[in-house]
C-alpha cells in the first residue's frame, strides 16, 4: 500500500497525488492519501492554510487519516509514528527539490512526504494521471447555477 501526504495548494496536491499514483501503479498497490497536515493547518502571518482540493477530480485514492483516527487511534498519535512503528511503513521524504530516481526502487508499504515537482516522477503513468485529473462528470448545485 502507498500513502502520500497531501498538503499545500491545488498544484502541490496534484504533484503529490501524481507521484503516489504512479508509484502505486508501478508496484500494483492501492493508493491512499493522508490529509492530516491540511486538517491540522492554521493560517498565520507566514503561512496560509489550504483546504483539500483534489475532490474536484476523478482521482483513484481513498483518504487515510480520518479512517485511522476515528476507528483505531486517538488524535494524539502522530501519523508518522503510526505509519513507521505500528504499521511498518517505509517513510520516504523527498531529499531535495530535484528528481531522485531512488523512489522507483521502493517496494512494499510506503509513506511519501514531499512535493515531487517534476513530471519525471509520474511520466510513466501519464495517461492514467491525465484521466484522473479530469473533472468529475456529476454537477453540484453551484456548478448547475453557474
Amino acid at each position: 500500500m502507498i500513502i502520500t501526504e497531501i498538503n499545500g495548494g491545488l498544484g502541490n496536491q496534484m504533484f503529490q497525488y501524481a507521484c503516489g499514483r504512479a508509484l502505486a501503479h508501478k508496484n500494483k498497490e492501492r493508493l491512499y492519501i493522508d490529509t492530516q497536515s491540511l486538517i491540522n493547518a492554521k493560517t498565520t502571518a507566514e503561512f496560509t492554510a489550504r483546504p483539500y482540493e483534489l475532490g474536484i477530480f476523478n482521482i483513484q485514492a481513498e483518504e487515510m487519516s480520518p479512517v485511522l483516527r476515528s476507528r483505531f487511534f486517538s488524535k494524539a498519535i502522530p501519523l508518522k509514528v503510526l505509519y513507521k512503528w505500528i504499521l511498518h511503513y517505509k517513510i520516504y521524504t523527498e531529499p531535495a527539490f530535484y528528481f531522485n530516481k531512488e523512489i522507483f526502487e521502493m517496494k512494499g508499504n510506503i509513506f511519501l512526504r514531499g512535493y515531487w515537482q517534476t513530471e519525471k516522477y509520474f511520466k510513466a503513468a501519464e495517461n492514467i494521471i491525465r484521466k484522473e485529473f479530469a473533472f468529475e462528470k456529476k454537477k453540484n448545485e453551484k456548478t448547475l447555477a453557474l
